[in-house]
């Protein structure tokens, strides 16, 4: 089949598309946006009239608040009192507020006061829906239980649908269980007055219908609350219906509008307008195209064909008869012309860049395989494509295995949501000198310096991922910076003892002057004497902030841990059971006097945090390569958010701690090479383990 034919079967079928097409879109496109158009705009309608009552009850259920959280109505409701009544139960409170009711129950539901006002005449009126001596426990005027608890929506009267709302009477500084003493009740009847209120407001047609008086319109039944339904009346109008239901959930006030189907008739003609201009615009141009095809393209290009052929079947190419054309085709016959001349040229140069790539790709493989640093190349997934011996040794897995392994797996779990954000956003430049948490197969984690910078690579895109272990370089700083913490802290505890302890020896000398003098009242003695305990206080946390700031240089000796055990358990709390498991001939090699201060110093803390006739228990025993010693106690468990804590200095959850014992403790520990640790044991209680070394 030749070209030609091919382009007009082309142009009749697209012809045939383009017309079913456009039906197609008329008809379940265009024409349903019309009409959902039109359904938008109903609901629009509706909704801004739902809102605009749920407007009217909130701006009563405002006032209402108004009036329960004020002083004046709750002492009222204890005891009703005739100035509050005349200043505020009055018909300006109704006429101004745009209020028929306003009623105060008392807390058992008993009618303290209450009103129905008739705006039309101006006068009271009965209302025996809400003028009854009381209203029943479970009425939902009356259910509140605090300042935020109130009611609001309709209630379905003898005068018809009323906007009410209702809130707890508080007094105005109310706290969390405060008594409610009763409840403020206002209202206002559905009447034509707000009907035409909220035409005006909503700029439309509203009709409200009372459901329990007057004949439903077709198609209202079976509405749920606040359910929108749209019924098409004729081919100009639509009906939309919705209801609100009453605060006992009957049918109370339903809502009706009728809207024109302007819309529609727009969208129906525009369709016919459109569709007739595009059959006589598709008709001209088709035509057009057809013969402008042949002229221009199908009978040049079957010509440059003939020559494309001869070319191929090894022919000496002559110029083509179509280069001198000013247009595409004359560009392409010229085009086609010169390539095959530079094909000629370009092979003997591809053949000497082919040689010169693959040296280069030599030099790039030994430079990577003899890096000191892990490298490994990732493509666009982060998963690694190759890898290095620097590599292998530092992740402790090998090369083969890492090939195809993802790059998460090489970073500690913590580092996910980093890794992932890093591929995600494909960073245009390198992520350089970045320290991340590495991970060795054996699953040991580590500190790196982590340099990732992105490669494109035939087209795809990858990563080139180096990294470097640091881990002896962050202890280094680590060390350096609590030495300067130290520092700093010894430098604070000079000044304070320098501060703090030359006026404390003046006080707790004239305190003692006071508290020998021979007339001085019994009563002033136990003040003085519950001073001078402060005292002591702030002179015990000087001296340990001091002894936490001071240089510990342990000096050791064979210590028998069973005798220091049983001299350290020394008053245990009333009724609290104290065990010991300790081998007669187990020692440490630590400074006895520094040991004991820390063996005291846990012991003090299980002491207060054991329960009321709870148990201790001491247990020390060899462990691997020195000695294990663990105290237990059968107290609160710590909760997670203090763990991590304990051992940071001036942290403690006692108001008489200073919050530098287990600090000093653990500095006493790691200066003797070892280590020390508090956790949870399971929800039986907290232990505390101490590991010292063999030897030093």
């Amino acid at each position: 089949m030749t070209l030609h034919r091919k382009i007009l079967i082309l142009l009749l079928t697209g012809m045939s598309l383009f017309t079913l097409a456009g039906h197609v879109v008329h008809r379940y496109l265009i024409i349903p946006s019309f009409l959902a158009l039109e359904q938008d705009e109903a609901r629009k309608d509706m909704r801004r009239c739902l809102e605009a009552v749920q407007a009217q009850i909130d701006r009563i259920d405002l006032l209402c608040f108004d009036w329960a959280a004020w002083d004046d109505t709750y002492a009222f409701a204890e005891e009703p009192w005739q100035a509050y009544r005349d200043a505020n139960l009055i018909p300006a409170s109704f006429v101004d507020n745009g209020l028929n009711a306003i009623y105060l129950y008392g807390a058992d539901g008993t009618l303290i006061w209450g009103r129905f006002h008739d705006l039309e005449s101006g006068a009271p009126s009965p209302f025996p829906d809400l003028e009854k001596p009381s209203l029943p426990a479970g009425h939902p005027l009356l259910a509140h239980g605090g300042r935020d608890s109130h009611t609001g929506g309709i209630l379905s009267t003898s005068r018809g649908p009323m906007l009410v709302a209702s809130r707890p009477i508080l007094p105005s500084s109310a706290t969390p269980g405060e008594r409610v003493r009763g409840a403020v009740v206002m209202g206002r009847v559905v009447d034509s007055a707000l009907e035409s209120q909220l035409r005006l407001q909503t700029q439309s047609n509203l009709n409200l219908v009372d459901m329990s008086r007057e004949a439903s319109p077709p198609g209202a039944r079976g509405l749920a609350n606040d359910e929108i339904r749209i019924t098409p009346l004729d081919e100009e109008r639509l009906r939309i219906l919705s209801h609100l239901h009453d605060l006992e959930g009957r049918d109370a006030l339903l809502l009706e509008l009728n809207m024109p189907r302007a819309i529609l008739a727009r969208g129906l003609a525009a369709v016919r307008l459109d569709s007739i201009a595009v059959s006589v615009a598709g008709l001209v141009f088709f035509g057009m195209i057809l013969l402008a095809l042949k002229w221009l393209v199908t009978d040049p290009l079957g010509q440059l064909g003939e020559h494309v052929r001869s070319v191929r079947l090894g022919g000496d190419p002559q110029p083509t008869p179509l280069a001198a054309r000013q247009d595409e085709i004359g560009a392409l016959a010229r085009s086609h012309d010169e390539m095959l001349a530079r094909i000629r040229k370009e092979e003997a140069g591809l053949r000497e860049a082919e040689r010169a790539l693959r040296a280069s790709e030599t030099r790039l493989k030994t430079i990577f395989e003899t890096a000191p640093d892990a490298l490994l190349t990732l493509d666009a997934e982060g998963r690694v494509e190759s890898a290095n011996a620097a590599a292998a040794g530092l992740f402790e897995i090998p090369a083969e295995r890492l090939h195809g392994m993802p790059a998460s797996d090489l970073l500690a779990t913590s580092e996910g949501d980093r890794w992932r954000a890093l591929l995600r956003d494909e960073p245009g430049a390198p992520l350089a000198d970045r320290e991340w948490r590495g991970l060795r197969g054996g699953g040991e984690e580590f500190s790196a310096l982590l340099n990732v910078s992105p490669m494109e690579r035939e087209g795809a895109r990858g990563y080139v991922f180096a990294v470097r272990d640091i881990s002896a370089l962050k202890a280094m700083q680590e060390k350096v910076a609590r030495s300067q913490h130290l520092a700093t802290i010894g430098e604070m505890g000079a000044t304070i003892a320098h501060e703090i302890r030359n006026p404390l020896a003046g006080m707790q000398g004239a305190l003692q002057i006071l508290a020998s003098a021979p007339d001085s009242p019994p009563e002033n003695c136990e003040v003085i004497a519950e001073i001078r305990i402060l005292a002591d206080r702030i002179e015990n946390t000087v001296d340990q902030l001091l002894r936490y700031a001071r240089p510990i240089m342990p000096r050791r000796e064979v210590v028998l841990l069973r005798p220091l055990l049983l001299a350290v358990s020394t008053a245990p709390p009333p009724g609290a059971a104290v065990s010991l498991d300790c081998d007669e001939q187990l020692a440490v090699y630590a400074d006895p006097r520094l040991f004991r201060q820390v063996l005291e110093n846990l012991w003090r803390n299980a002491c207060q945090a054991v329960s009321p006739g709870g148990r201790l228990a001491w247990r020390a025993f060899p462990e691997n390569t020195g000695t294990a010693i663990s105290l237990y106690n059968d107290g609160e468990p710590l909760s997670e958010h203090i763990l991590p804590h304990v051992f940071e200095p001036f942290f403690t959850t006692r108001v008489d701690g200073s919050g530098l014992g287990l600090s000093v403790s653990h500095r006493i520990v790691e200066a003797h090479g070892g280590t020390l640790q508090i956790g949870n044991l399971g929800r039986t209680g907290v232990v505390a383990t101490i590991g010292i070394p063999g030897d030093m």
